[in-house]
């Protein structure tokens, strides 16, 4: 398997590559990374993946800020297909979640209701530089104002110090060499990525309100980028995944522990029902456009990390850089299944459950409504014009 590194650069006056969260060594201040939002939507071997960060600026002087920032993060495969995105769909993703959960929690007391016996109740709960002759450079690819760079290295290990000189050229820190190895061993590419602001500024502002990216690319298993993060900062985290397959619930369990994680209640809630329009568009430009249409059920989780990356008192080091692999999760099989009261949200007979919040519903209940007015109205009308009108009495005769 080929991996990809991305390599995020946001420019603003200077030339050079850059992305999110290190800052030019000659600049007087600090970043750091608020929030990092991810949405993840897998289908039978292709990911498409909605990543945004919000980094903001501590300088030293008050009115000044750097001219650009840099960032790194991994990809299993090179991508299929870029594209700016709208972040709504982080809410719409949360949103749906969060239904299924309320959905959840009604069904399983309609299933086990409240009981005095505690015990038996919870018994019921199933749970391009000089160093380019070793490497591979494509031509610039424009998406917006991302302009990214495909590099991989060409001989291995014997590319590692022509990707680190790359790397420095670009004016990214030096890499320990051991870290470095476990990506080139494993081919990964990097992705150097020039974004530029869109308002025309010579300069960050202090906070960046970033457009997230959607990328899609090959992937056995669900992927999320954490290994390169390593000198990022202690950052949050919010997850989502769809997936057409449930998550293996002990590869969930070892990393939510791993990113020390909250999760909801309840793991592998499907839903039947359309997903957002905002989650659909992560496909328009994906090898796999309009096959999505073809999955009716789908698999939705989610996890919420305050910071996974602290300095471990032992090593002096960030957590994980001493991770061996990156975060992959395993798609499980018929045990990971929601329990059997969980009915989802269609009920016996295609009959869909009233109260979604899904747009392309709300539509169907709306129109549906409109019919059965407009029916309504129609029989009263005809009702009315089928009635026989009464005889008007005859005029008393005059004397």
């Amino acid at each position: 398997m080929r991996h990809l590194i991305l390599l995020f650069a946001m420019l603003i006056a200077a030339p050079s590559l850059i992305a999110c969260c290190m800052v030019p060594k000659t600049y007087q201040g600090d970043v750091d990374q608020s929030e990092q939002r991810v949405l993840i939507v897998h289908d039978d071997g292709q990911q498409e993946m909605l990543i945004q960060v919000n980094p903001f600026f501590k300088p030293l002087d008050s009115l000044y800020y750097p001219t650009e920032i840099k960032w790194v993060i991994t990809v299993p495969n090179r991508p299929d297909a870029y594209a700016e995105a709208d972040k709504q769909a982080f809410y719409d993703a949360a949103d749906l979640n969060r239904r299924l959960q309320d959905l959840a929690r009604k069904q399983y007391l309609e299933a086990f209701p409240p009981s005095n016996d505690v015990k038996s109740a919870e018994s019921a709960r199933a749970l391009k530089s000089g160093a380019a002759a070793a490497l591979d450079i494509s031509e610039p690819i424009q998406v917006g104002n991302y302009e990214i760079y495909e590099v991989q290295a060409k001989d291995g290990r014997a590319s590692l110090t022509a990707l680190n000189t790359y790397l420095a050229d670009g004016g990214f820190p030096e890499e320990d060499p051991d870290h470095m190895a476990y990506f080139v061993d494993n081919n990964f590419t990097f992705l150097c990525m020039t974004v530029k602001p869109r308002d025309g500024s010579q300069t960050l502002a202090e906070v960046l309100d970033m457009h997230p990216l959607s990328i899609s690319f090959k992937s056995d298993k669900p992927y999320y980028p954490g290994k390169f993060s390593s000198q990022q900062g202690n950052f949050s985290l919010n997850l989502s995944l769809i997936t057409s397959e449930p998550i293996d619930k002990d590869s969930w369990r070892a990393i939510r522990q791993r990113l020390s994680a909250d999760t909801p209640q309840y793991t592998n809630l499907y839903t039947d029902i359309d997903l957002p329009d905002t989650t659909y568009a992560m496909f328009e430009k994906s090898p796999k456009a309009g096959e999505h249409e073809a999955v009716k059920r789908w698999y939705v989780n989610e996890m919420h990390s305050r910071g996974f990356n602290p300095i471990d008192e032992e090593t002096g080091k960030p957590r994980i850089a001493s991770w061996e692999d990156d975060v992959f999760f395993t798609l499980g099989s018929k045990k990971d299944l929601p329990p059997d009261w969980y009915k989802g949200d269609v009920l016996t007979g295609g009959v869909k459950v009233l109260g979604l919040e899904s747009g392309s519903f709300n539509n169907l209940l709306l129109y549906g409504g409109l019919l059965l007015l407009g029916l309504g109205l129609a029989g009263v009308v005809a009702i009315k014009s089928s009635k026989k009108p009464e005889p008007e009495p005859e005029p008393e005769a005059s004397e």
